[in-house]
């Protein structure tokens, strides 16, 4: 019994941690060739024309309100997951909150060019990206240490997903006067895989007592279209212990835009406006489970709690959505600084905010460094940004929340709640 609690934590954390994209302290950065990401009307002011194939612009993401430490960890000589053994329950239970939250998302560049005209700009791109959350409560934390008992437990608001495509994007910006730009990109789909855990009301495991069995109370869904990774369905239910590796083939298909807005009023100061990611994609639920309704399972049956749909039509799933509204005003031709509000909006997991404020020095046209500090929904952070502009090569290196990179023990697992973020690139520009 503890083994299945254990395993249903380790599947949430896990699919948290094998997974906010956007670099946003580049928002402050003058020169950098992929600032129309945080904004498509950026799109020419910093290039005339690039390329870049596979390292032309890569940005990894961790974020997490607990220490994965705590169910990461590394023993002779391999990483394992689970309840870790110094971690006793009161010793975790006090450093989780009541909602425990874990965000990482990975996008890579694999394939960009841009070009420029007299008033227009446009680029095309291929992008790999990954997204993965995490929310759950602590009460089911407390039934991966503890098994079952006479004692019921609540976890509502229990949510994880990963979502994994093929973005095709094409941008477009129009500058329609000295003051005024907008700009747009469109992007194509291809879902490689997506899953989604979602246990929104009470959900209940309990030991009922006088009966020789376990209830289950409460709802409870679970998707898929991991063609690749799939689990046997046994008397209609679906066995978790039983994963069966198959043929991987497409998941889905869908498409997305960003909308970006920009207006320079006479005093020089710039106020901008964009939504990212605007669209989603149809999976092919090629599994689909439900919470059984108040079932009694023994102790053999205790794993299939999900009666299995295996022919349940495809469904449409929103992609996280960005809003963004930011000002920058130049101090001089060297400084500049400026605000930038994010919120992140997303339908399978809990949402997100960010207000961060920051500056940037660029002595030269060939360099330039910004700094910035945020608070978010995790916490604070401060971050940093480095460009070379050299004669031929464009160059960048940064981090959101530098401090969180040094968040890692020896083993590389974070020991302390991580809220952390690498971006680099690298790209023929002129």
């Amino acid at each position: 019994m503890r083994k299945l609690f254990t395993f249903l934590f380790a599947s949430m954390v896990c699919s948290a941690v094998c997974s906010a994209q956007d670099f946003r302290t580049s928002y402050f950065l003058s020169n950098y060739i992929y600032d129309y990401r945080i904004n498509p009307a950026f799109m020419g002011d910093s290039f005339k024309g690039f390329v870049s194939a596979g390292v032309g612009n890569v940005t990894a993401s961790v974020q997490a309100s607990f220490p994965m430490n705590a169910f990461i960890y590394k023993e002779n000589g391999r990483y394992c997951f689970g309840l870790n053994k110094d971690y006793t329950l009161e010793k975790l239970t006090s450093t989780l909150p009541t909602f425990s939250k874990a965000n990482v998302s990975v996008n890579e560049n694999l394939l960009a060019a841009g070009w420029t005209g007299k008033k227009t700009a446009g680029t095309i791109e291929v992008n790999l990206r990954s997204y993965n959350s995490a929310y759950f409560d602590i009460e089911l934390v407390k039934m991966a240490c503890n098994g079952f008992d006479d004692v019921p437990y609540g976890i509502g608001n229990t949510k994880a997903s990963t979502r994994n495509w093929i973005e095709v994007a094409y941008g477009y910006k129009n500058r329609v006067s000295d003051n005024f730009s907008f700009g747009a990109r469109l992007k194509g789909l291809v879902g490689l895989a997506f899953s989604d855990l979602n246990a929104p009301d009470y959900f209940c495991y309990y030991n009922y007592i006088g009966e020789s069995g376990y209830y289950v109370d409460g709802n409870g869904t679970f998707r898929s279209s991991n063609t690749f990774l799939t689990y046997s369905i046994s008397d209609g239910k679906i066995d978790p212990r039983q994963p069966k590796f198959g043929h991987y083939s497409i998941g889905g298909f869908g498409a997305a835009a960003d909308l970006g807005l920009k207006l320079t009023t006479r005093r020089n100061l710039e106020i901008t406006v964009a939504v990212l990611d605007l669209g989603g994609l149809v999976w092919n639920n090629r599994i689909y489970g439900k919470v059984c309704e108040r079932p009694c399972l023994d102790e053999d049956d205790i794993y299939r709690i999900m009666e299995a749909n295996p022919d349940s039509p495809a469904s449409f799933v929103w992609n996280p959505v960005t809003v963004e509204a930011g000002a920058r005003y130049p101090f001089g031709s060297k400084f500049s600084a400026g605000a930038l509000a994010t919120i992140r909006i997303d339908n399978t997991a809990r949402g997100w905010y960010e207000i961060r404020a920051g500056g940037a020095y660029s002595p030269a046209k060939v360099f330039s460094v910004a700094a910035s500090a945020a608070i978010n929904t995790l916490g604070a952070g401060i971050g940093f940004a480095l460009n070379l502009r050299i004669p031929g090569i464009a160059f960048t290196l940064g981090s959101d929340s530098i401090l969180g990179l040094f968040a890692f023990n020896s083993d590389f697992i974070p020991y302390r709640k991580l809220n952390t973020d690498l971006h680099a690139g690298l790209s023929v520009a002129w």
